[in-house]
């Protein structure tokens, strides 16, 4: 009958509303060099009173720098020629030319940020009414990147360059390279670790603060930077 019908659809819906749980978040976190802020959205399905998987989606952003030896052979970087970046000629003996490329030595410093988004899949074990922790990895899809180099630049003081009247100063100069911080052909993610509080605000609104670090694997590993990271989610549950 209909009215059967009403009650078996109900109770479906009753069932999945328990089942699984919706969440909003925002992430303040830290890699080695800088406080950064992402965000997402988080669906948990409770396998049992104690387990749940959880996935979702969610934006971050990672800036990290490395330091690198000037004096290293090997600390080069490709970059795009700009015919207006300013490189003494007694430079350009030791950059090398191709396909509007080229490279650039005496790099002594990195900087990098990726832009992604990944999706989680984590294992949820509740250790109590109130304390939970979780598990899992991530894939991170990278849909953006960039990257600084600052090379050192001998700079003269006088007309005639490296002359005996000149005074020669090293100063830093910034470029963008034509190089990736990460390679985006292979699998980026993260191993996650999490513990959680969950937090009765009033009635119908509640909260979990999640501490959580986050190890990077496959071409996150691979890069020359530790995109190793740590924060806090503040998660609304409805």
């Amino acid at each position: 009958s209909k009215v059967d019908d009403l009650n078996t659809s109900s109770a479906k819906q009753f069932s999945l509303n328990n089942k699984v749980n919706l969440s909003l978040f925002v992430s303040p976190f830290a890699t080695n060099d800088k406080l950064n802020v992402g965000g997402g959205l988080a669906v948990a399905y409770k396998l049992n009173n104690k387990l749940a998987l959880r996935t979702g989606a969610s934006y971050n952003s990672y800036e990290v720098g490395v330091l690198k030896n000037p004096m290293d052979p090997a600390q080069a970087e490709v970059v795009h020629t700009d015919h207006n970046m300013s490189i003494q000629q007694s430079e350009m003996a030791n950059v090398s030319t191709l396909n509007n490329r080229m490279i650039l030595p005496n790099i002594n410093a990195v900087n990098g940020v990726v832009q992604t988004i990944e999706i989680p899949l984590e294992l949820q074990v509740n250790l109590n009414k109130t304390f939970y922790a979780s598990a899992g990895a991530s894939y991170s899809a990278i849909i953006n990147q960039r990257r600084e180099a600052k090379y050192i630049e001998q700079v003269s003081s006088n007309a005639i360059p490296f002359s005996k009247a000149a005074t020669v100063q090293a100063i830093t100069k910034t470029i963008n390279s034509a190089e990736n911080n990460v390679n985006t052909n292979g699998f980026s993610g993260f191993v996650n670790i999490s513990l959680g509080k969950k937090v009765n605000v009033r009635n119908g609104v509640n909260l979990a603060i999640e501490p959580y670090l986050k190890v990077p694997v496959g071409q996150y590993r691979r890069a020359d930077m530790d995109y190793t990271n740590g924060g806090i989610r503040i998660m609304t549950n409805f």
